[in-house]
């Protein structure tokens, strides 16, 4: 209750002063001939009766807005899912729980407040007039969409124009099956109709079990005849120390390989395969556990992937002005390699070059050995740099080199730090970094979390936490602390180490950055050859090797097209839940060609589930589509020839339609959920104890808000019979003690 005064309250303290003050002045003075026992009682009389008159003029009252007089009302949802059926909650299950407290409520409120039941799965479900009729359900619904219950009952609401003070209700574990539900979206969609919501839980946490293993890489890309790493991880939740079993399936269904690995307490834990593909295309795989007893959820126990087998060589074109002696080992090393078509290109004297070939053939005449223009460029798909790149660079070559990058898709490598003895601004665009100055300190090689991500490193390469890396010779940085550009990212970086032993600065190694539809990667390193020549680790020679190799390789596969081919495939998410939209691009080298726009052939194992029609892209170099699949499993999404069909090694991407999780796969309760939510809405999570009084505490607020709102009218508290009684019999006590004593 608060006060309204009729007049300002200052001018009321002085009424009040001067009604009281002077009522009762001239009450004493009227009253000498009355005995002591009677005056007092006279006055007092007096007093009452003009008290009651300066608190009318003080207008007590209450602030209400229009609607709250009406009974409240409370829409109480009862989840009516699967995991309600959990027998955690006193003895019985959580839905007989909620259930037993819709009952309280219902009996509990019979004379204070309006109550509708509705029990809720996957949506908001036949209202229900009394929670009587709950005994007739069961707890079998096969999924849980609280959001979406609730807004079904807060659009409802808004239907029927509001429902005074009351609010919404919520009898729920908070497990549910869609990812994404926003807690704070559906609370504020609550809030917005002035109805908090009041959430109890219900459940205990139980100890999770489930083992989960995953690939690094849906799509692995190798060649034929050449062995192909798979990196896998492995997840377990579950009590002690345990040994995981992973399998490498086949597309026959049978296991090619095994693998052990030990975890304990949810733990992470690597495992890595290798296989050699017999011929170009492409073949499907998983990696795969056997469910264990007591595991709930086996979604996550396989991981289909597939190998994409190319049948033409990465051709490379190895520059230098400047060479040493490790280059040319380098050149060597690289023509050895079976999957690379090498041609090196060195300077031997002033006017004096050589190019010798994969084949071994070599070519002395200086006249152009270095291509002139991007067509000539596009003959290649790597340009790897070493010192001394200004003997074959003119401004020509330079503009031919960024559109090679830009337009076809090719890629650059800087192989040994600046490729330009005299820095000049001629290969300044394709560099990934702004180079420092000089350095001989000497650092540890580690990849990065980025160099993970990007499948150089833990899928073509060991992982960081190898410890291979902590065994390899250290290096000598190039250049000191080189400065990023914009969209380049760190693949490996240097550590150094303190005078003290402290860990010391880290230097960017190993920079990548994309670059229209190619990519341009930047070694700041010195001293690599000493992994193949350092006697004490026995594996920094092998090591060697396989950086190099696996780089190049990964340099000719992460770009935008794959080697030898003119289109590029690509989906805007590689695992998405049923009925999600994912878009579909395809570029072209160069731009686009005047044709038709493209098809693709979405299959899922042999069957063909649809195919899309392109449109033309929004920058125009390509064409889009969306797809939006419904049945979970893994796709095949392939790029069409005009002809209409796909061949061996077509261009391709996968798409994982996840399984959305179902009501056994975890049972455990999400309190966190539920207090979000309940937060969002301006309500709380409560107790079943608590729930009454919570739901009293709500109904006052909403009828006595703080202020004379728009929305709000004023309601006196004076008008009442009693206080005019007060008032007639304060004033006939004092009337009646006057005439009995002969003063009336």
């Amino acid at each position: 209750m608060t006060f309204n005064p009729l007049i300002p309250l200052d001018q009321w303290i002085l009424m009040a002063a001067l009604l009281l003050g002077g009522g009762l002045a001239l009450a004493w003075r009227s009253s000498t001939a009355l005995p002591p026992r009677l005056r007092i009682p006279a006055l007092a009389a007096r007093a009452l009766a003009l008290a009651a008159l300066a608190l009318i003029a003080l207008n007590p009252g209450v602030w209400r807005r229009p609607g709250t007089e009406q009974r409240p009302h409370w829409q109480v949802l009862i989840d009516r899912s699967g995991s309600m059926a959990t027998g955690d909650a006193g003895g019985g299950s959580r839905w007989r729980a909620a259930c037993r407290l819709a009952a309280q409520l219902e009996t509990a409120s019979s004379d204070r407040r309006d109550l509708s039941f509705a029990t809720f799965s996957g949506d908001a479900e036949e209202s229900l007039h009394r929670a009587a009729n709950l005994g007739g359900l069961h707890p079998d619904g096969e999924a849980t969409r609280i959001g979406r219950a609730l807004r079904t009952v807060t659009e409802a609401r808004a239907a029927r124009g509001g429902a005074g003070a009351g609010g919404i209700v919520l009898l729920s574990d908070g497990r549910r099956t869609v990812d994404g539900d926003d807690p704070r979206l559906a609370g504020l969609l609550a809030r917005a109709q002035q109805a908090p919501i009041l959430a109890v839980p219900f459940g205990v946490q139980q100890e999770k079990r489930d083992i989960a293993v995953q690939v690094t890489r849906r799509l692995l890309t190798g060649f034929a005849g050449q062995p192909v790493r798979i990196q896998g991880e492995v997840q377990a939740h579950w009590p002690g120390e345990i040994e995981v079993a992973v399998r490498l399936v086949g597309d026959s269904g049978r296991a090619v390989a095994t693998n052990t690995v030990r975890l304990r307490g949810g733990a992470r834990e690597r495992v890595s395969f290798s296989v050699t593909a017999d011929q170009p295309g492409s073949t499907a795989y998983s990696l795969n556990v056997v469910p264990w007893e007591g595991e709930r959820d086996v979604r996550n126990n396989e991981a289909p992937f597939e190998i994409q087998a190319l049948d033409r060589k990465i051709r490379v074109l190895l520059a230098e002005g400047v060479p040493f002696w490790d280059t040319k080992f380098l050149g060597q090393l690289l023509r050895r390699q079976p999957n690379l078509d090498v041609t090196s290109l060195q300077r031997t004297a002033p006017e004096r070059f050589i190019a010798i070939t994969s084949d071994g053939a070599s070519q002395t005449d200086a006249a152009g050995l270095f291509p002139d223009h991007a067509a000539a460029l596009g003959a290649y798909d790597i340009v790897v740099f070493g010192r001394g790149a200004e003997y074959f660079i003119t401004p020509e070559r330079s503009a031919a080199l960024r559109r090679f990058v830009a337009d076809q898709g090719g890629c650059v490598i800087f192989a040994r730090g600046p490729a330009l003895l005299t820095p000049d601004a001629s290969l300044d665009e394709l560099e990934p970094v702004t180079w420092g100055g000089a350095s001989e300190r000497e650092c540890r090689l580690v990849p990065t979390g980025e160099g993970e991500d990007a499948g150089l490193f833990a899928g073509l390469l060991p992982a960081r936490g190898d410890p291979v890396w902590d065994r390899l010779p250290p290096v000598r940085c190039s250049r000191a602390a080189p400065a990023l550009k914009s969209f380049a990212q760190v693949l490996a970086e240097g550590r150094r180490t303190a005078a003290a032993g402290t860990p010391g600065p880290r230097v960017p190694l190993l920079v990548s950055r994309r670059l229209g539809k190619g990519l341009t990667v930047a070694l700041n390193i010195d001293g690599l050859w000493q992994w193949a020549f350092f006697p004490t680790a026995q594996e920094a020679a092998a090591m060697y090797e396989e950086f190099w190799a696996q780089l190049l390789l990964w340099a000719g596969t992460y770009a935008e097209f794959l080697p030898g081919h003119q289109y590029a495939l690509h989906l805007s998410a590689s695992a998405t839940p049923p009925h999600q939209p994912v878009r579909v691009i395809v570029r072209r080298r160069g731009g686009v060609a005047e044709r038709e726009a493209p098809l693709v052939r979405v299959t899922r194992g042999e069957e063909t589930v649809r195919e899309l029609a392109l449109a033309a892209g929004s920058n125009g170099d390509g064409w889009e589509g969306v797809l939006e699949l419904e049945t979970p499993g893994l796709y095949r999404v392939v790029l069409l020839s005009p002809e209409g069909t796909a061949a061996a090694g077509a261009t391709a991407a996968l798409l994982q339609v996840e399984a959305p999780p179902a009501e056994g796969d975890d049972v455990n309760p999400d309190p966190d959920y539920l207090a979000r939510l309940a937060e969002a809405s301006g309500g709380s999570v409560v107790t079943a104890q608590e729930l009454d009084a919570a739901m009293e505490r709500r109904e006052a607020e909403a009828r006595e808000p703080r202020d004379a709102g728009a929305q709000a009218v004023w309601v006196p508290r004076w008008d009442r019979g009693w206080l005019l009684a007060v008032i007639l019999a304060a004033l006939a006590t004092e009337w009646t003690i006057r005439r009995r004593n002969g003063m009336a």
